[in-house]
Order: structure tokens, then C-alpha cells, then sequence
């Protein structure tokens, strides 16, 4: 097990980058006297604003329809979908998500797995296509690097089911919540909590059935967006890295 201590806003530096860079929705291309939304039949391009409805699953190869995975979720292993009957029908549904709408980004921001946003590039409005998407383009392979000890002190305070108020300690299999997902408690020794930060589908190979619903044409706007998150990523990487140097340097130290 690797023996690293990371501030866990360290490990979440990136993500919480990435998810801020391009929240504005109206940073679309549109009609300069009219403020109408012009959509393209041309195929997505970087910086193109694309909308799809997909399917996340494990299993079945590619000739895999959508009411077969209807019939038998279990069988095709569906992780996640933006298909309300679907999503219904393999337990997915959350509350909050919006299924009226579908998932909307742009193509080039590294908001979604790059396997997944890079697909679109070079697809128009109504087609719909099957990928497979290796680990190392999805959530990457699975690493013992990504087990993280962190001190109890610098985690959220646990808080007691029964006990309003009251909070009690961190134990094995215990999830906590963070900006880019749950991380999973592997080990409690000496005031030291170590999480597994590796991705839940972490070194699986994923497929994807895609239907591309919209493509909006790119903006000026929209590939600056993707230079300054480009280099928000960057320097969130170059921190990270850092953080580990300083870590391993105090660990040698002592």
C-alpha cells in the first residue's frame, strides 16, 4: 500500500476544475440580432456543444438493442444511462437528474471520459453508434497508487446514526463523500484513515450505445473555454504532483 498523506483537496484538485470551467450554458453559438441557437447539420467538431442520449454498460458486444437491455439489465451489466424507462428498469433512476433533457457538453472540455467525448467528433444529428472504451480512456486501470492514507483530522467528522449530534469513528467499508464521488474506507490504524480512490469502474473496459440529438456549432467563446481548461488541468496536475514530492520528502525526512 502506498504510504502517502494527501490533503483529499489535492486528490479532487482536478475534477473540481474541470466541472467549473464552462458552467455557463449560455456560452452557445447563436444568432447575434435574433439570440436564436443555431444548430448545425455539419458533424461535432471541437468546441461543437453536443447533446446525446447514451447508454453505459459492461456487457453484451455491440448488437445489443435497447429493449434487450430493457429485458435483462443484469445480463448487459447497464452502469448508467440517461434513458428515464431504462434507467427505471435497471434501478438507476436518481431524483435529481433531469431525463427530460439530454446530456449536453462540448466536445473538447474534458468534462465527460476522453474515450466518450472524443467519439462524438466527426458525428451528426441522428446518427447512433456503439464504442468500446478501454480502461485506460475511461476511468484508467486500477492502481494500488490511488490507495491514499490520509489523517482522521483532515476528513469530514463521521457523524453517529442514532446519536443526533454525536460523531464516531471511520471504519472499514465506510464511504465518504467528495466533490468528484465516494471514496471507500480499505483501513483504519492510528489516527490514519486509508481511502480507496480509485474509480468504482476503474479497469474495466466500458460500451456505450450513443444517439447524437444536437450538435450547435463552436464559438470563439467555446474553444477559449477549452484553452483555459486545458491549462486549469495542467496546473491542477503540476499541484498534485508537487503535493506528492512534498509528502514523499517529509516521509524520507522522518
Amino acid at each position: 500500500m502506498k504510504k502517502t498523506y494527501l490533503p483529499l483537496i489535492a486528490m479532487g484538485a482536478a475534477a473540481i476544475l474541470m466541472a467549473g470551467c464552462f458552467g455557463n450554458k449560455d456560452a452557445t453559438n447563436s444568432d447575434a440580432t435574433s439570440g436564436a441557437v443555431v444548430t448545425t447539420n455539419d458533424p461535432a467538431a471541437l468546441g461543437s456543444e453536443v447533446s446525446v442520449q447514451y447508454v453505459g454498460r459492461l456487457a453484451g458486444g455491440e448488437e445489443v438493442s435497447l429493449d434487450d437491455m430493457l429485458a435483462d439489465c443484469e445480463a448487459y451489466e447497464v452502469f448508467d444511462t440517461s434513458r428515464e424507462d431504462l434507467a427505471m428498469a435497471c434501478g438507476l433512476y436518481v431524483e435529481q437528474r433531469d431525463y427530460s433533457a439530454p446530456l449536453a457538453f462540448v466536445a473538447g472540455m474534458k468534462q465527460l471520459i476522453p474515450g466518450f467525448e472524443d467519439s462524438v467528433i466527426g458525428h451528426k444529428v441522428g446518427d447512433t453508434y456503439t464504442i468500446t472504451i478501454s480502461a485506460a480512456d475511461a476511468y484508467g486501470e486500477w492502481s494500488e497508487e490511488n490507495i491514499v492514507e490520509v489523517p482522521v483530522e483532515q476528513l469530514p467528522p463521521k457523524m453517529s446514526e442514532t446519536d443526533s449530534g454525536a460523531t464516531v469513528d471511520y471504519v472499514v467499508g465506510d464511504e465518504i463523500a467528495t466533490p468528484f464521488g465516494a471514496i471507500k474506507v480499505v483501513a483504519v490504524e492510528d489516527g490514519v484513515v486509508s481511502v480507496d480512490a480509485n474509480h468504482p469502474l476503474a479497469g474495466k473496459d466500458l460500451i456505450f450505445d450513443i444517439e447524437i440529438v444536437s450538435v450547435i456549432a463552436p464559438t470563439a467563446e467555446s474553444i477559449q473555454a477549452i484553452e483555459a481548461a486545458n491549462t486549469a488541468m495542467e496546473q491542477a496536475a503540476m499541484e498534485v504532483v508537487e503535493a506528492e514530492a512534498a509528502a514523499s520528502t517529509g516521509s524520507d525526512v522522518e
